[in-house]
């Protein structure tokens, strides 16, 4: 992952795809009911705070692999 801010985006992209593709932000879009469903589905109990928890965990890992 670049350390620059404009070799970045291209990072952001792909983070933000991760997580948007993914099985919590999806369910929470195909929903019938949204009440509690952060409550119910994940740890933080915020859409914020999930993104912001899934992002840091995207992140990291993607910088363990590249140190391997």
């Amino acid at each position: 992952m670049p350390y620059d801010n404009i070799g970045s985006v291209d990072e952001i992209l792909a983070v933000a795809e991760e997580i948007y593709n993914g099985r919590i932000i999806q369910g929470f879009l195909n929903a019938k009911s949204t009440d509690g469903y952060w409550i119910k589905n994940t740890d933080e109990g915020m859409s914020d705070s999930y993104i912001e928890s899934e992002a840091n965990r995207i992140i990291t890992e993607y910088t363990k692999d590249s140190e391997k």
